[in-house]
């Protein structure tokens, strides 16, 4: 019995470490090239409703197939579909090499929506499959991937793309993805340990029992933030600054070592607060950085804003991962599926949004609107819930 167990265990340990790696690899992938992104799709000669369009049909995709690609998973051996997923990433990359029509384009994004899903609601299924007795901690692991490929990739992504070029930045992301899938295909014969699962209420059901939708609304905008940054700050840079394609990857990648140790820092503040309290104050804090952005002229201003800027979605961000946690505690895979489907659909309206009415305002007034509607977002919220307040005591 002792060396069943210590096997279990083994299998156990093996699994998680093999699924967090993947998950650090799929991500260093994209994250080599989709900071600069938006440039490559300016060279491309598409316009900001074009750029806006093409994050829209990423993630949006996103959202709409991964209920869909979580009950088709269900029954079959998640480890081969995470591997699909990363290697559906790679054709992704060799897909933007060769893409040459808009409408080229148009289909490749909804194709890595399509893998991300795959692989996302796959990662998350072999997880709870593999239940082990620190099953929080097993997630700490695969969650904290993202940490360090958001500020890594982009440094290695930025040398290979001062050095070379987009073709080789896309080149090198396949030989990553491919690693991933390797890793990946080890867990297939793995035990895929099954656990009792609760039945599970429906997602509307739990919405509805749900205290304060308010932080969900404050979380989706943000989210919504997100979209705009990611979509045309890099553009910002060049048409406003008129920073070089080298001046931007020197600056990202610097961005990007200084923003390491503070977000330890930030992870360490975190512990102390409370998520309502942490998706507030991130909404609040890139409200006002928002707005300094639109009024900013001195470029090493503006760097220790963009540093900050990034420092608050990470608040917030945590703040609404902690909020859907709790909020689902005796549901995690509901939680993980409202989890994905609202991040993609936020970030989605947000890059689509952003497209549109910077065609006819321009970028600064785009990052203007953004922080204004944050700020106005965060107000109406403490309104409703001190009236709530009001209300529930009056009773």
């Amino acid at each position: 019995l002792m060396r069943v167990r210590i096997n279990l265990d083994h299998e156990l340990s093996s699994l998680v470490f093999f699924t967090s790696l993947s998950h650090f690899l799929i991500l260093f992938g994209y994250k080599l090239f989709s900071m600069y992104y938006p440039l490559f799709l300016e060279s491309k000669g598409f316009d900001f409703a074009t750029i806006g369009t093409m994050y829209l049909l990423i993630y949006l995709t996103v959202g709409v197939v991964s209920p869909v690609v979580s009950k088709i998973i269900k029954a079959r051996n998640p480890a081969i579909f995470m591997a699909l997923g990363i290697f559906g990433y790679a054709v992704y990359s060799l897909g933007m090499i060769f893409s040459v029509t808009k409408e080229q384009f148009y289909v490749w994004q909804v194709f890595l929506g399509i893998s991300s899903a795959v692989f996302y609601m796959a990662s998350r299924e072999l997880l709870m499959r593999a239940k082990s007795k620190s099953h929080d901690r097993d997630f700490a692991y695969f969650y904290s991937a993202p940490l360090y490929a958001t500020f890594l990739a982009p440094v290695l992504g930025g040398i290979i793309l001062w050095r070379y070029g987009f073709t080789e930045i896309f080149a090198a992301s396949i030989v990553v993805y491919l690693l991933g899938v390797f890793f990946a295909l080890r867990e297939r014969t793995t035990v895929i340990l099954s656990h009792a699962r609760k039945k599970k209420k429906r997602l509307a059901s739990l919405l509805r029992e749900g205290k304060n939708p308010v932080f969900l609304i404050l979380a989706f905008i943000t989210l919504f933030s997100v979209g705009v940054y990611r979509s045309f700050f890099v553009i910002f840079l060049k048409e406003e600054f008129e920073l070089s394609h080298g001046e931007i990857v020197a600056w990202v990648s610097l961005a990007s070592l200084i923003s390491i140790p503070l977000s330890w820092k930030i992870a360490n503040f975190l512990e102390n607060h409370k998520s309502e309290k942490n998706i507030i104050l991130g909404c609040v804090l890139s409200g006002i950085l928002a707005v300094m952005v639109a009024l900013s002229r001195d470029i090493i201003l503006l760097f220790s804003i963009y540093i900050a800027e990034n420092a608050s979605k990470l608040i917030s961000q945590s703040g609404k991962s902690g909020f859907l946690t709790k909020m689902f505690r005796n549901d995690e895979e509901n939680g993980a599926m409202l989890d994905t489907m609202l991040t993609s659909i936020g970030v989605a309206s947000g890059a689509i949004v952003a497209g549109v009415i910077s065609d006819s305002v321009g970028l600064r007034m785009t990052f203007m609107i953004d922080g204004a509607v944050l700020l106005i977002a965060v107000l109406l919220s403490l309104l409703f819930l001190k009236s709530g307040h009001a209300t529930s005591k009056s009773t």
